[in-house]
């Protein structure tokens, strides 16, 4: 039986670097790519399942996160039911990877049903993200539209 690797530290810092690097210049889906790996659980999964490939351009080595895929190896929220043994994924993190493939682009369906499950930390990741994905990268925004 095969043993898993650990991910160290380092390897981690790097991946994130790459992949913001991956997605630079495109505001939402670096959101999306911050809130992804600001929770373990899913940046974890990610990297476990291949869902995080590097590659070598032009401008140096770069990673994006494929959403796209990750979200067709889990289903569609609320549609897979409970959490399968095979997916390794709890229903709050599946909520925050459905969050994040949206910003970055991905059709998941409405956000209610996803959002439902998360704890107050991920909420608060889950909101951060929406914020910076709009423009708002310090939460200044003011909701009633006042300058």
């Amino acid at each position: 039986m095969p043993t898993e690797v650990p991910f160290r530290d380092e390897d981690r810092a790097r991946l994130y670097a790459l992949v913001l690097r991956g997605a630079s210049g495109q505001p939402p889906v670096q959101a999306a790519v911050r809130l992804a790996f600001q929770v373990a659980e899913v940046r974890d999964w990610l990297v476990r399942n291949g869902f995080v490939p590097t590659s070598d351009g032009p401008d140096g080595p770069s990673a994006a996160v494929d959403f796209r895929h990750a979200m067709d190896r889990l289903g569609r929220p609320r549609q897979a039911g409970r959490a399968s043994a095979r997916d390794g994924l709890g229903e709050p993190a599946k909520a925050v990877l459905t969050v994040a493939a949206g910003l970055a682009g991905v059709r998941t369906g409405p956000l209610r049903h996803a959002i439902e499950g998360l704890t107050p930390e991920q909420a608060r990741l889950v909101a951060e993200a929406v914020m910076q994905a709009a423009g708002y990268p310090d939460a200044t925004a003011d909701p009633h539209g006042r300058a």
